[in-house]
């Protein structure tokens, strides 16, 4: 595991250097749930987890920025791969992200709901693309949620799903155009209130 980096300004953090240029952290966010994925180039899931941030008696120990601080200097990605469903809290989450990108000096790339559109086709919804995820990489196979119902509430673990698709999606779409082509931004970038375009079903 990278030694973790101490509190500095942009200005004094170190640059991580990554001689895998295919390393990313694919981050989907929600108000409440954070989802993320690292992936080495589209075909190795090197790590994956949710986390939540409700409060009340599971209110989490460590915060939203330093788990994210934890995963970038454990992993040393080139670039942050960043989807967000838009709300105050979700905006604020993606502004922390993009501030502490700027600060590793880690590229930070906007996806939506068009790019998931464009890698998965044939996909209507987002259980059609969590199963194509789950068959790409078996390791996640046995935390696929069933499908759910229109009554029941959205399972927390497919914001795991939601990150790797995401990430999946960089790899398929993303890396064959030109940055300033697909919406890439540098990070600390004032374009946070950018929607998650696309179907609500993504």
């Amino acid at each position: 595991m990278a030694q973790r980096m101490r509190e500095s300004s942009a200005a004094n953090a170190p640059r991580i250097m990554n001689n895998t240029h295919d390393r990313i952290i694919a981050v989907d966010v929600h108000a409440q749930v954070v989802g993320f994925a690292v992936l080495e180039g589209r075909a190795e899931l090197l790590d994956w987890g949710v986390r939540s941030f409700r409060g009340g008696v599971n209110t989490v120990k460590i915060s939203f920025n330093q788990k994210f601080r934890n995963v970038v200097t454990e992993f040393q990605p080139q670039a942050v791969v960043l989807n967000w469903r838009p709300s105050p809290k979700s905006n604020r989450k993606a502004k922390t992200i993009m501030r502490l990108a700027k600060m590793y000096r880690i590229r930070v790339h906007v996806m939506s709901a068009r790019h998931l559109q464009k890698a998965f086709l044939g996909c209507s919804n987002a259980h059609e693309i969590a199963t194509q995820i789950a068959a790409r990489f078996p390791e996640l196979a046995s935390r696929l949620p069933h499908k759910r119902k229109t009554w029941e509430t959205r399972h927390y673990r497919m914001n795991i799903f939601d990150a790797v698709s995401f990430g999946v999606a960089y790899f398929e779409t993303c890396k064959r155009i030109p940055d300033g082509q697909i919406g890439s931004l540098v990070a600390g970038s004032s374009s946070t209130n950018r929607p998650n375009e696309g179907p609500s079903k993504y």
